[in-house]
């Protein structure tokens, strides 16, 4: 059943995110506050179904829920539990879900605790709502980690990759994800600045300390990433996924020239 609910509230959060952002922008255009202040409810529902969906994945893990299909094909019963941990992100479904949940923890706290004004921050949660809910409904249409395999449910799961059984698991996809993650609300500030017109010099501070955080976050799991593949291989051998750790490096060239830029817009005022 809580697979169920799982996916019941991944369901909510996607339709949330993707159709409710639409009134936030109609505020800020439109400058009705009713509907501007939206934003604040909007970010926390969304944030609070995507963090229990999460755990409802990871409690099928650690639970050994071998009807759900993910579990069954990344997991045992003999698995060690940080292993089972880890196995949430090991495969496309359960980490295109920890991809999700991080945009909307980076949201969340840029939401709650930073001073920025309400005029700045409903152009830019609701921009970050709507990646969060087009990533969601990709996710509930094509992904789905809640899949049951029923009435046949195996008696034992398929084990995790062997190769993925390493502190490199347990580390490097969060790191990477916290940093697109960061990079992902960079945008969604962005976009809000350009519907406002306007970029003060609060707001370019903030935009450079969310960048800065989020290219830290980038250039550790990229390092982490190196090491884990040299660790596993050497200089030798392929690595099955070259192009999923060679495109994470474009973002991180993306991320170091946006903030040369942003210094120089501080420092210099150019660009």
């Amino acid at each position: 059943m809580l697979p169920e609910f799982g996916h019941f509230l991944l369901i909510l959060a996607a339709v949330i995110a993707f159709v409710f952002p639409w009134t936030i922008l109609y505020g800020v255009l439109r400058k009705p506050p009713a509907f501007t202040g939206l934003w604040r409810p909007e970010v926390l529902t969304v944030f609070s179904g995507l963090t229990l969906s999460l755990f409802s994945l990871a409690y099928a893990f650690l639970t050994n829920d071998f009807s759900v299909t993910y579990v069954s094909e990344n997991s045992n019963s003999y698995l060690e539990t940080f292993y089972k941990i880890a196995a949430v992100w090991s495969s496309h479904e359960g980490s295109m879900l920890l991809w999700i949940w991080l945009i909307s923890c980076w949201t969340t706290l840029f939401a709650l605790l930073t001073n920025e004004s309400e005029e700045v921050k409903a152009p830019a949660v609701a921009s970050a709502l709507l990646i969060i809910g087009l990533l969601s409904l990709f996710l509930v249409f094509t992904s789905n980690p809640f899949a049951r395999q029923l009435p046949m449910v195996p008696a034992e799961g398929k084990d995790l990759n062997p190769i993925l059984q390493d502190i490199g698991m347990i580390f490097h996809p969060p790191l990477l994800f916290l940093g697109y993650a960061g990079i992902s609300l960079s945008f969604a500030f962005s976009i809000g600045c350009l519907l406002r017109r306007q970029l003060t010099p609060t707001s370019l501070n903030s935009l450079t300390k969310i960048s800065s955080i989020a290219w830290g976050f980038l250039t550790a799991g990229n390092v982490l990433g190196s090491w884990w593949a040299y660790n596993e291989l050497g200089w030798g051998g392929w690595w099955f996924w070259d192009p999923v750790e060679n495109s994470s490096f474009i973002p991180w060239l993306l991320a170091s020239a946006q903030l040369h830029a942003l210094l120089l817009a501080r420092k210099r005022h150019k660009l």
